[in-house]
This record gives structure tokens, C-alpha cells and sequence, in this order.
């Protein structure tokens, strides 16, 4: 049960950092449609480490699932 609710949070936590990058993304076009260039500056490092980080994450699950499939199910043998 605990390697379900690791990618239970694994997703969770992935579906977060995709709605903050969403989020992100969206203030540095308006920020950059307002020539606001310290913002720019300031949401580009932000937006690189939310991508890797979702990145990470899909390879994880990703992984997950694949150990997962190929694990024999409870009770089978």
C-alpha cells in the first residue's frame, strides 16, 4: 500500500507543479506584453525548474509503472 500512495503523491504533486507552471507562464506573457523585462527576468529560472521538475517527475511515474506492471499481483504466484 505505501508504493500506492507514493505515486498517489507523485501525482498529485506533479499535477501541482503543472498548474503553477500554467500559472507562471501566464504572468511572464503579460509581463512581457508590458515590457516589464525585470520580471521576465526574474519567471524565466522559475518557469526552466518547474519544467525540470515536471520532467523528473514523469520519468518517476513512469518507472513506477513499470515496476508496478511487472510485479506479480497480490495473491498470484
Amino acid at each position: 500500500m505505501k508504493s500506492k500512495m507514493s505515486l498517489w503523491n507523485a501525482m498529485m504533486i506533479y499535477r501541482d507543479n503543472v498548474e503553477q507552471l500554467e500559472s507562471i507562464k501566464k504572468q511572464l506573457y503579460v509581463a512581457a506584453m508590458n515590457n516589464h523585462n525585470m520580471e521576465v527576468d526574474r519567471l524565466r529560472p522559475i518557469i526552466r525548474t518547474y519544467e525540470h521538475d515536471i520532467e523528473v517527475f514523469e520519468q518517476q511515474i513512469i518507472e513506477f509503472d513499470m515496476i508496478q506492471s511487472s510485479s506479480p499481483k497480490e495473491g498470484q504466484q
